[in-house]
């Protein structure tokens, strides 16, 4: 598994796309100068009849499945920051020029 990133190790170039579950921001870790996505994914209030922010579960189920599996054909979770009750998860993948929307 991947350890918990220092966010320090990170400087944010530009932001890629905002959709309903956060932002992806183009990124340089400073360490390596290697090119990532960093994936911020904002924690909402509880939709009404759950004790839980289904967002951030569903950040919390992508950070175990993808840091348990390694396969050609699934993106690597490079580093991470999920946290119980924080205000945001924060997920790192390798930078790609497209994505699947593009081809």
């Amino acid at each position: 598994t991947c350890a918990a990133m220092a966010l320090d190790d990170y400087k944010v170039c530009r932001r890629i796309a905002e959709g309903r579950f956060g932002t992806v921001f183009a990124a340089t870790k400073l360490s390596t100068g290697a090119k990532v996505a960093v994936k911020k994914i904002r924690a909402r209030r509880n939709l009404p009849g759950l004790d839980f922010d289904p967002w951030y579960k569903s950040a919390e189920r992508e950070r175990e499945v993808l840091s348990a599996v390694r396969h050609e054909h699934v993106i690597e979770l490079l580093d991470h920051v999920v946290e119980p009750g924080a205000a945001t998860a924060i997920l790192v993948y390798p930078y790609l020029a497209f994505d699947l929307a593009t081809m």
